[in-house]
């Protein structure tokens, strides 16, 4: 007996990222949106979708946050359920997520600047939790490096 299988006349380099990006909506999308935020009510495009299609241009080989948009728009269009946004809608939502800067002046009178960005530290550990790799009710210590600027 033969098998028939029902295949699109499209063809796609990077059909391979449409079972990872499944995967991510089943795993992070709910936890991205509750712990960031609703973007919007209505129309456009919400935190785990920007950062879904920001993961899938390094996914796909892409070098600069532009090539969504010049390259891989066409080709992530194919996959029917899967919205993948603009460059100048990652870069927008990116600078949404940024918070202020906290000013340290030393005893010496020298001025540090240091940026906690709780929303993202927050939004980390869920992730993890979310996909099994830490488990609830456990202690961890993160190590973090950084770097002070004058």
């Amino acid at each position: 007996m033969a098998k028939i299988q029902i295949k699109s006349e499209e063809l796609t380099p990077f059909g391979g990222i449409f079972s990872i990006m499944e995967q991510f909506d089943s795993k992070l999308s709910s936890v991205i949106d509750s712990t960031l935020g609703m973007r919007c009510k209505l129309y456009g495009y919400q935190y785990s979708e920007i950062i879904r299609s920001l993961m899938s241009v390094y996914f796909c080989g892409g070098s600069f946050i532009e090539d969504v948009t010049t390259h891989l728009m066409y080709h992530l269009s194919l996959y029917p359920t899967l919205r993948t946004c603009s460059a100048d809608t990652i870069l927008r939502a990116i600078k949404e997520l940024t918070q202020d800067n906290i000013s340290y002046t030393s005893d010496t009178g020298k001025t540090y600047d240091f940026n906690t960005a709780d929303k993202l530290n927050t939004l980390f550990p869920n992730c993890l939790l979310s996909t099994g790799q830490l488990k609830e009710g456990e202690g961890y210590d993160v190590d973090f490096d950084h770097q002070f600027i004058i």
